[in-house]
């Protein structure tokens, strides 16, 4: 698998999500929840537009639990991932008058 790119987009006391980019181009985001009795709930969206085989979505969870969650492992519990494929069909905001 080519490199991959973590680009931090949002960051709260209890979460963050990342966009996932090679060769520049964004190709997935996740969103880590962290929650209080020290688990990590994630969900990791895999943009249609870059298919992926079932064995390199194994490697990019590798990936991002080795790179993002050091200290948690899907492995043994304590980090559950969601899996979604899907397209970006904008990005919402109300309107400030």
């Amino acid at each position: 698998m080519r490199p991959i790119r973590f680009v931090r987009v949002l960051r709260t006391t209890s979460s963050e999500r990342f966009v996932l980019q090679r060769d520049g181009e964004d190709f997935a985001a996740v969103d880590l929840h962290f929650l209080a009795d020290g688990k990590v709930a994630a969900t990791l969206v895999i943009l249609t537009t870059n298919e992926l085989a079932e064995g390199e979505i194994a490697s990019l969870i590798d990936e991002i639990d080795e790179t993002l969650l050091p200290d948690h492992n899907y492995e043994t519990g304590d980090l559950v991932i969601t899996v979604v494929r899907g397209e970006l069909a904008g990005t919402f905001a109300s309107e400030s008058e």
